[in-house]
């Protein structure tokens, strides 16, 4: 039941947010519910960690750091790749 409650809580806050660092927005719930859906094999939190992660995506970013910025959102997708959550093409 207490995993019920963290992920209702991040999906009723996630999309609110206008914040699209890892540390501190989408991208940090998003990662947070792939690694949910994976291990409790839940399909619908799967999907919803994949629409926050089109919103981080399409959002512009500022900051470099790896907290607040690019970095963060860039280690994330190398982190959702190589455990296979999300597939990529590479050139």
């Amino acid at each position: 039941m207490k995993n019920n409650f963290l992920v209702n809580f991040i999906l009723l806050h996630g999309y609110s947010l206008d914040n699209s660092s890892l540390m501190f927005g989408k991208m940090g719930y998003s990662l947070i519910l792939f690694e949910y859906s994976h291990y409790f094999k839940d399909a619908l939190a799967e999907k919803h960690a994949f629409e926050l992660l089109q919103e981080v995506l399409a959002s512009p970013m500022k900051s470099n750091t790896f907290n607040e910025g690019k970095m963060g959102i860039a280690w994330s997708l190398i982190h959702l790749i190589e455990k296979e959550y999300i597939e990529a093409d590479y050139l």
